[in-house]
């Protein structure tokens, strides 16, 4: 039978919480072959402006105001450095913009002065890693093995980034995509309502969800639910939110956002009318699910979504 989502027991949670973190890992190790490529993939494409910055600065030993000139030169760099440097901290560090340049695809927008590629040249070239460029310290000529293990090494900074990117916007797609099939499992309607919701009673018809992630109090939900006319449990509307947790130490933050949240969302509508649910997968801390749970977040499994499907009727 489903699970009322607001009293699981301390020993329903240990149970659901370990089904769920036996899936999770089943997961990451079904994806790993597809992820190695992702990773090879990535490297491949990073490394050919990495190799194209090395031509530029004569590996390194020359790096000016011009060599920076090219976008992907300029970032690849920036991967280059002990520590690694954002291009908002570029930006506020020679007072120019790089971040805004750098995400252009043509030349026709906003590109930084002359004085600022040399002051960011300046900036860069006592940073690079020299332990990934040895010959910087030895002044000796770079030899083929050591460039190629620089440009491998510099790339794979970035293939690491691409890889988690693609793996977190996967995952969260594909947890979105379940909690709205359950959703339309209920026999609720999928509607576009305002990106900023005012009044989600009038903005969105009874018995349906938006397809899209909204705004409600200033603050972005996953998935919106108006719930049905006379609903039995008196609730006019259900916030929801998407979470994927790999460790209990990160269940934490997870779930505190989620209660944060809460407390803007059931206040925006009247009493005990509006409330937050979280839907979970991954590694969860059982003392942190009490608390979110106590604190009013409806908590509902990923893998008993037939749970939600059946509170929503």
């Amino acid at each position: 039978m489903p699970r009322p989502p607001q009293t699981w027991t301390h020993a329903e949670l240990e149970r659901e919480a370990a089904h769920a973190k036996t899936l999770f890992v089943a997961e990451r190790l079904a994806a790993l072959k597809a992820e190695t490529l992702l990773y090879e993939a990535s490297i491949k494409k990073h490394s050919e402006p990495i190799g194209a910055l090395l031509k530029a600065t004569k590996n390194l030993t020359a790096v000016t105001g011009d060599s920076l000139k090219n976008r992907k030169q300029l970032d690849a760099l920036r991967y280059t450095l002990a520590p690694i440097v954002s291009l908002d901290d570029l930006d506020t560090l020679t007072d120019s913009c790089f971040k805004q340049w750098v995400d252009q695809t043509t030349e026709r927008g906003t590109k930084p002065t002359d004085a600022a590629f040399k002051t960011a040249a300046k900036f860069f070239s006592p940073r690079v890693d020299r332990s990934k460029a040895p010959w910087l310290i030895s002044g000796a000529p770079a030899t083929q093995p050591e460039i190629e293990a620089f440009i491998r090494t510099t790339a794979s900074v970035r293939a690491m980034g691409d890889v988690q990117t693609a793996r977190r916007m996967e995952r969260s797609k594909i947890q979105e995509d379940a909690i709205r099939a359950a959703c339309a499992a209920a026999r609720y309607t999928p509607v576009t309502p305002p990106g900023e919701l005012t009044n989600p009673i009038k903005q969105m018809p009874p018995g349906s969800y938006a397809t899209k992630s909204r705004k409600l109090a200033m603050t972005n939900m996953d998935i919106a639910v108006r719930m049905k006319d006379n609903h039995g449990t008196g609730l006019l509307f259900l916030a929801i939110e998407a979470k994927v947790s790999n460790s209990s130490l990160n269940s934490r933050k997870r779930l505190n956002d989620v209660a944060r949240k809460r407390e803007r969302w059931d206040a925006s509508g009247q009493l005990y009318q509006f409330r937050t649910a979280a839907v979970i997968a991954g590694v969860f801390s059982i003392p942190r699910l009490i608390e979110a749970q106590e604190a009013g977040v409806f908590i509902f499994w990923e893998h008993r979504l037939q749970d939600l499907t059946a509170f929503l009727r």
